[in-house]
């Protein structure tokens, strides 16, 4: 896999279960650290790295501390990242989110949603150079989802770079700039989601190319 996360920019990460899209956001991350190739950021190797860029990172299956409140978890992964919390910076994203009435209750009260978007608001909280996020709908009310993609566009207008791994591929339409698609830990197409035709079925495009590529490794 070869490919590139601009500034400014919302990318798309799309492939079938075991495709290697958590995989790849756990390198990123940090999370793993055995792993060929190199990862570049702003031309330097996170493997030699001397200063860890802010990232903000969503993995699919958030994990909190239960007897703890929202606002003390969000706290806590501030202080884990080195930053001082403070709540207004994202006291818009909270009312946005329909968080702001829920963050003094314990995460334990909390449903999956909520703990979603509570995750959500760690990942973008101090405005990261890298937002890195796994399925970050999944399991949310879908009239916050628009929210979250307001949020997500208002980011990278400040200048964030931000990838989004999804099965939601109709919401990957309407949040992203560009698309990579991969399987089997081979990244077989991209495109830019501008370029596509109105009535272009993104769902029908990864089928083929998935197809496609099935056929290329058969030969």
């Amino acid at each position: 896999v070869s490919l590139k996360l601009n500034k400014g920019e919302i990318t798309g990460l799309i492939g079938h279960n075991g495709a290697g899209k958590s995989t790849l956001m756990g390198i990123v991350t940090g999370l793993i650290l055995r792993y060929s190739g190199d990862v570049l950021i702003n031309g330097e190797n996170l493997k030699t790295l001397k200063e860890r860029q802010k990232i903000g990172s969503m993995i699919e299956n958030p994990t909190f501390f239960g007897n703890m409140s929202g606002i003390d978890n969000l706290k806590y992964c501030a202080c884990m990242n080195k930053q001082k919390f403070d709540y207004n910076k994202i006291s818009r994203y909270a009312e946005m989110l329909e968080m702001d009435s829920v963050l003094k209750f314990k995460v334990k009260t909390y449903s999956i949603g909520m703990k979603k978007k509570l995750d959500f608001m760690q990942a973008i909280y101090g405005d990261p150079n890298i937002i890195l996020l796994d399925e970050p709908t999944s399991g949310v009310d879908p009239y916050i989802i628009p929210e979250m993609r307001k949020i997500l566009r208002e980011l990278a207008d400040k200048g964030s770079g931000i990838m989004v791994a999804s099965h939601q591929l109709s919401e990957i339409e309407k949040t992203c700039d560009k698309v990579y698609m991969i399987n089997r830990g081979v990244l077989i197409d991209e495109m830019n989601i501008s370029d596509l035709p109105e009535d272009a079925d993104l769902e029908k495009i990864f089928i083929e190319r998935i197809d496609e590529s099935v056929k290329a490794g058969k030969k």
